[in-house]
């Protein structure tokens, strides 16, 4: 998810999920829940106080991940490329808005 052809840090990354797979899968669960209803929210959980919540997972993960997982609303997701964007950002894409 993300990674290219490089697949850089796939396995640091596969290792923190293997390490505590429950607590990972709940971690991704509860966010994805949260996502639907408050996406700042289900950020914060993946990465508290600007850390990782999963070691080797890191907000370009966590928005990609919040997104597809339900986060984005599905009939307006490319619909305007002028709308403020739902997830925290620290730079807009062109045409959108941070909120």
């Amino acid at each position: 998810m993300g990674s290219g052809n490089k697949r850089r840090n796939n396995k640091a990354r596969i290792a923190a999920i293997a390490a505590d797979p429950e607590a990972a899968s709940a971690l991704l669960q509860q966010a994805a829940a949260r996502s639907r209803t408050d996406p700042q929210a289900a950020f914060d959980r993946l990465y508290p106080n600007n850390r990782t919540a999963v070691s080797d997972l890191g907000p370009a993960f966590f928005t990609k991940y919040l997104y597809f997982a339900g986060g984005g609303d599905p009939p307006t997701r490319a619909a305007s490329s002028t709308r403020t964007s739902p997830w925290p950002c620290r730079r807009p894409a062109v045409g959108h808005r941070c909120r």
